[in-house]
């Protein structure tokens, strides 16, 4: 039987709010998506805080992201749904909350980040591949066009990413084909980014093939094991296969220090230039 607690909407003070003894540590990339975010759009969910105590404080009981976000924007007051409700049931409610929400799989994102370039060129459309170079050559908006950062370059400051990322992402979304992008939707393929990419490079009806394969029980778990059980071939690890999961190991054990120096060799040998480029034809 449901239990009615009785709540409102109002705005108050963010000192006012203790988010002390959270279940949900703070993801600092979180806040920092929707400090982009509410700085322009505003908040767009209030938070879920409990009635004031005697000492005048809410209890915070949902959207530690959104309040941390808030503060950093310097806000001084914020939206709140205030419940009457009593410590074990805010507990469940916090809970509820985290454990029910559906976070964005490297799929989603890729969509979403695919229908916001389509939107964001067409309030901007001087920032459209070759539309600087066109300005220039009529000599008409070239100045002003260097002033509006591409899509790539606006979306890749906002997710606090790089160029290659964004690019790389949206590709996963415009090179899958739409049933492919169904189907795998809800399935481990969504996760898998190394996946995604594989099957992108694929023809069409090649995608559907290997994505029917990788969503059976125990099907394979890779593009290229299931381009093998279709052309009903064994496949052996070779060189190359080889040397990028030894590449890949030694990226992820290396610290902070050593990436950077890796980064920096690698834009030194001219490899991260040739890449972003890539990344821009697939995307375009």
């Amino acid at each position: 039987m449901s239990r009615n607690f009785a709540s409102e909407i109002v705005s108050i003070p963010i000192d006012t709010i203790c988010a002390d003894d959270r279940l949900r540590e703070i993801d600092t990339d979180c806040v920092d998506l929707l400090s982009v975010s509410m700085d322009e759009y505003g908040l767009l969910s209030p938070l879920w805080v409990r009635e004031a105590g005697a000492d005048g404080l809410h209890d915070l009981i949902a959207g530690a992201h959104r309040l941390e976000a808030a503060k950093r924007l310097g806000w001084v007051e914020i939206i709140a749904i205030v419940f009457s409700v009593e410590g074990l049931d805010a507990r469940m409610m916090e809970i509820d909350e985290n454990l029910f929400r559906r976070e964005l799989s490297p799929l989603d994102r890729a969509t979403f980040l695919a229908e916001r370039k389509e939107i964001y060129e067409t309030l901007h459309p001087e920032t459209k591949n070759g539309a600087a170079g066109l300005a220039a050559m009529n000599n008409q908006t070239d100045k002003f066009v260097s002033l509006v950062p591409s899509f790539a370059e606006a979306t890749a400051e906002k997710l606090g990413v790089d160029g290659r990322t964004v690019f790389r992402a949206i590709a996963r979304a415009t090179k899958i084909v739409p049933d492919v992008r169904k189907l795998i939707a809800t399935t481990w393929v969504a996760q898998k980014g190394s996946v995604l990419d594989a099957l992108a490079r694929l023809a069409p009806d090649d995608q559907r093939a290997v994505a029917a394969l990788l969503v059976k029980e125990n099907g394979p778990k890779t593009v290229a094991l299931a381009q093998a059980e279709i052309n009903g071939t064994s496949i052996e690890p070779d060189d190359e296969e080889v040397q990028y999961t030894s590449l890949l190991k030694a990226w992820r054990r290396a610290g902070k220090r050593a990436r950077d120096q890796f980064i920096a060799f690698l834009d030194d040998e001219g490899a991260l230039t040739a890449r972003l480029h890539a990344a821009q034809n697939e995307a375009a």
